[in-house]
């Protein structure tokens, strides 16, 4: 990819998930942790991300192209839904990731585990 950026995903775009084939163009990178966000139950039982100081969040990482994160962005609904962030990865890399939106954050029930498994998800 000739202008690469690296994105962190914790819900339905991960590997063997429901929306996974939006990443068809991406490269995986591996698997990841955020520390100091925790998962919550947004909106029909999405899953989302929120600042929570000693909380962590399991997710992969994928290179993406500028065009690709660009449709990610739609299909995320940014702005309206989440809100597209550079965040500290626990190695020490900076990824993009989707997390609430700050009006948003702190109204949503957390999950009481930090990986995000399909079963969460509303059938």
């Amino acid at each position: 990819m000739a202008s690469s950026f690296l994105i962190f995903v914790y819900g339905s775009l991960k590997r063997s998930c429901q929306h996974h084939s939006e990443l068809q163009q991406a490269r995986y990178d591996g698997r990841a942790q955020l520390q100091g966000y925790r998962l919550v139950s947004y909106r029909e039982g999405y899953p989302a991300i929120e600042p929570a100081p000693a909380s962590i969040v399991h997710g992969e990482t994928y290179w993406v192209s500028k065009g690709l994160l660009t449709r990610l962005d739609q299909f995320e609904e940014v702005p309206q839904l989440y809100s597209r962030t550079l965040l500290p990865l626990d190695d020490s890399r900076k990824a993009f990731a989707w997390v609430l939106p700050t009006e948003e954050q702190g109204q949503w029930p957390a999950l009481q585990s930090s990986i995000w498994q399909a079963r969460f998800f509303p059938s």
